[in-house]
C-alpha cells in the first residue's frame, strides 16, 4: 500500500474514532442529565487565563504582588494534613473582596475590615469566613445598623502587603472599625537573605499563564469532546497557577532561622495602620496570633524557632496596640491547637473560623457597648 493510501486511511479512521467519541460522549452527557454549556462555564470559572497577567483566581496588580481577581469565582482544591481535601469556592464582588458586593453608604452603615492573609481571606466554601461569620453574629446585636463586611485578607499577604492595600483599596471605602490578623506569613520574612524594607526580597512577579486551550480556534468550543477534555485539564493548570502564586514567596532554606532581622519591619508596619486609623477616625483591633507545627496524627510537635519568632511578633503586637492606643485582641493560644480547629499548623476548621467570630464579635461588642457609634477623626493642634 502506498504512503497515500495509508495517510488517507489513518485520517479516516481518526476522524472516524474523534466522530464516534465524539457521539458517545453527547449520550453519556444525556444520560447523566449535564449540560454542556454548563461544563464551558465552569472552565471559565476555574480557569481563564488572557495572558495579561490574569489566573484562575488572581490578578496581576503594579504596587502588589497579587490580588483576588474582581468578579469571580475563587475555586481552588487543597489537600491539608489535618483537614483532608477541601474544595473552596469563594465569590469575589467587583472590588476584588470576598463577599457580596458593598452598597451606598449611608447613615445606617456601619464597615468593619478585616485584613490579613489567607487566615483572614479564608480556606473554606462560603459562607466559612470569619470576616463574614463576625457580619452575621453583630447584625443580631445591631438591627439599627447596616452592617458590611470587608473582607481584605489574601492568600500569602504578610504586613507590608496589608498596609498598601489598605492604604490604596480599603482607606477610601471609608470604614469605621478595621481588624488585622497579621504575622502568620511575617514569620517567614525574618531571617531571610537580602532583607528590605518592601519585602522585594521574597516575592516574585505574578507572570501571565496562557494554556494551550486559549489558542485552539473557537469552533471547537462546538464539540463536546474538546469542551470536556478541557475542563478535565483545567484541574492541572490551577494547580500550576496555585503554584505560581506560592512561589511570590520564595525559598528560604539560605535564611538564618534565628534571625529576628525582620521584626522592624513588622513593628513599623502595624505602627504605621495605627497612626493612620487613629488620623481617620477608624478603631483598630490589633490581634495576635497562632502558627503551630503538627505531626502526621494531629498533635503539637515543638518547634523552638517558630515558637521563638510567633513570640516575637505578637510582643510586637502587643507593644504596638499599647503605644498607639489601639485595640489589642490577644488570640494567642485562644484556640487549642488540634483538628478540631485547625486544617494544618495556621488555618482554620469550620469550627475554628466560628471561634475566631465569636470572639472578634466579642472585643467589638466589648468596644462600642449597646450602640455602634463611628469614631471622629483626629485633628492635629495647632
Amino acid at each position: 500500500m502506498s504512503f497515500r493510501k495509508r495517510l488517507l486511511f489513518a485520517l479516516v479512521g481518526t476522524a472516524l474514532t474523534l466522530a464516534a467519541t465524539e457521539g458517545a460522549l453527547r449520550i453519556l452527557l444525556l444520560i447523566a442529565r449535564k449540560d454542556l454549556d454548563g461544563i464551558r462555564k465552569s472552565y471559565a470559572n476555574i480557569l481563564d487565563s488572557r495572558g495579561d497577567g490574569q489566573s484562575a483566581y488572581v490578578t496581576d496588580h503594579p504596587y502588589l504582588p497579587h490580588l483576588p481577581r474582581p468578579s469571580s469565582l475563587m475555586i481552588s482544591t487543597y489537600d491539608y494534613p489535618m483537614g483532608g481535601k477541601i474544595e473552596r469556592r469563594a465569590r469575589i464582588n467587583s472590588l476584588g473582596f470576598r463577599g457580596p458586593e458593598l452598597e451606598k453608604r449611608d447613615a445606617r452603615t456601619f464597615r468593619i475590615a478585616c485584613l490579613g492573609g489567607s487566615t483572614v481571606e479564608g480556606c473554606l466554601p462560603d459562607p466559612d469566613h470569619w470576616p463574614g461569620l463576625v457580619g452575621e453574629r453583630l447584625r443580631k446585636t445591631y438591627s439599627d445598623r447596616r452592617i458590611e463586611i470587608i473582607n481584605a485578607g489574601v492568600s500569602n499577604y504578610a504586613s507590608t502587603d496589608t498596609l498598601v492595600r489598605f492604604v490604596l483599596q480599603v482607606l477610601p471605602l471609608q470604614p469605621d472599625c478595621v481588624v488585622v490578623y497579621d504575622g502568620v506569613n511575617d514569620l517567614f520574612a525574618l531571617g531571610a537573605d537580602g532583607l528590605k524594607n518592601d519585602f522585594s526580597h521574597i516575592r516574585k512577579r505574578l507572570p501571565p499563564i496562557p494554556t494551550p486551550f486559549d489558542y485552539c480556534p473557537k469552533w471547537f468550543e462546538k464539540s463536546a469532546l474538546f469542551v470536556c477534555l478541557r475542563r478535565m485539564a483545567s484541574d492541572l493548570w490551577f494547580h500550576r497557577t496555585n503554584n505560581l502564586v506560592m512561589l511570590t514567596i520564595q525559598d528560604f532554606t539560605r535564611s538564618d532561622p534565628h534571625s529576628m532581622a525582620g521584626r522592624e519591619i513588622f513593628r513599623r508596619n502595624l505602627m504605621d495602620l495605627a497612626f493612620l486609623c487613629r488620623g481617620y477616625g477608624i478603631r483598630l483591633i490589633l490581634c495576635t496570633f497562632n502558627q503551630y507545627t503538627f505531626d502526621a496524627q494531629g498533635k503539637v510537635v515543638a518547634n523552638p524557632i517558630l515558637d521563638q519568632k510567633r513570640a516575637t511578633l505578637n510582643a510586637i503586637v502587643r507593644r504596638v496596640a499599647h503605644e498607639t492606643r489601639a485595640e489589642l485582641l490577644d488570640l494567642e493560644g485562644a484556640l487549642p491547637p488540634g483538628r478540631a480547629y485547625y486544617l494544618d499548623g495556621a488555618h482554620f476548621t469550620r469550627l475554628g473560623e466560628e471561634r475566631m467570630a465569636d470572639l472578634v464579635s466579642a472585643k467589638i461588642r466589648a468596644i462600642y457597648g449597646s450602640r455602634l457609634a463611628p469614631s471622629t477623626p483626629e485633628v492635629p493642634s495647632e
